[in-house]
């Protein structure tokens, strides 16, 4: 199937996003979900330009929740993971800070290639001034 989807999303000229579902053994440990986790993994994991997990450590308050995006698979770009906080009561997940994600995420290259300072907000008015 995802050779199928990859297909029709090249004759069509979209991105496609597909979601698939865990095998039942990356329940039983405790570490981060890897490509070998999904269900049929070889056909997803060799199609995909693209493979991304959502974690969140088990022990965790409710309230106060660190989600990990993993990028296990990019074929084009850089893998590793970013941190979030989980809003449960409006449904977003959101950084608490620039330099907290910094500090909390990892990747596969060096994050010195990342800038030390937040990007600059867009300008309200269109000369670029405020």
């Amino acid at each position: 199937i995802s050779r199928r989807m990859k297909l029709l999303a090249k004759e069509l000229n979209v991105p496609l996003i597909l979601v698939s579902q865990m095998s039942r053994g990356s329940e039983m440990r405790k570490e981060k979900p890897q490509l070998h986790d999904l269900r049929d993994s070889g056909a997803i994991e060799q199609d995909a330009d693209i493979v991304a997990f959502l974690y969140k450590e088990k022990n965790q308050d409710a309230d106060n929740e660190l989600i990990e995006l993993i990028i296990a698979k990019f074929r084009n770009g850089q893998t590793g993971s970013l941190a979030f906080k989980w809003d449960g009561k409006s449904f977003a997940f959101y950084p608490e800070s620039y330099e907290k994600i910094m500090a909390l995420s990892t990747s596969s290259d060096k994050l010195d290639k990342f800038p030390k300072q937040p990007p600059k907000e867009p300008s309200a008015e269109p000369n670029g001034e405020n």
